[in-house]
């Protein structure tokens, strides 16, 4: 079953996409047994698969991005790492010495992820949806480097992102960025913001 569903996983994610209209990385729970359906995939037929689905499934929606990493992982498939959110397995991002392109420091997880979280609320509120971003800041490439991302920000954002940690953001999402990655960081920013006022909130009612 798991190799059905990995065969199946890119056509997958690509109709998950046709139907998130927000462009955030996450469908509801329905439509995406609907579509897994649609490949003779039945999500809780089998234990594993369940397993994984439930560390993607969050209050009625699949982040159907991070259920393909957790597939991949399962099946040690590098098909689909450009998908694979690090951030999990990280501590800390240091750049390659030998890259000239790259400043001689460590980025640290902490400064990549509040990145992250600032840029994806930046692009939501001023761009609406992340697609729209993404085909507009490549221009006439196929992906969106990391000189691009800065610039698209800098102008129809009003938000300046140093080049090395912009780097270190898109070397986390696999490099130069596809719509697929692109969207990706939009969600985890979403999430990771989420989970940080839900703390702040829960931190201020203990206090009251």
């Amino acid at each position: 079953m798991i190799g059905t569903l990995k065969h199946s996983m890119r056509d997958i994610i690509s109709q998950c996409m046709n139907y998130d209209a927000q462009m955030n990385g996450s469908i509801t729970q329905d439509m995406f047994y609907k579509i897994c359906s649609n490949f003779g995939i039945n999500i809780n037929s089998n234990q594993k698969i369940s397993n994984l689905f439930s560390q993607s499934y969050n209050n009625g929606n699949v982040r159907y991005f991070l259920f393909a990493n957790s597939i991949s992982q399962e099946e040690n498939d590098d098909k689909y790492q450009n998908w694979s959110n690090q951030y999990y397995q990280r501590n800390q991002y240091c750049q390659p010495a030998s890259t000239v392109n790259y400043q001689q420091s460590c980025i640290s997880d902490d400064e990549i992820n509040s990145t992250i979280i600032k840029l994806s609320q930046k692009v939501l509120d001023e761009m609406r949806y992340s697609a729209s971003a993404w085909s507009k800041w490549k221009i006439e490439k196929k992906l969106l480097d990391p000189e691009y991302f800065c610039n698209g920000l800098r102008k129809d954002c009003h938000l300046d992102i140093p080049i090395d940690v912009m780097r270190a953001v898109c070397d986390r999402y696999g490099g130069d960025l596809t719509l697929a990655s692109f969207v990706k960081i939009m969600s985890d920013g979403a999430n990771m913001g989420t989970h940080i006022q839900a703390g702040s909130n829960k931190s201020h009612m203990q206090n009251s």
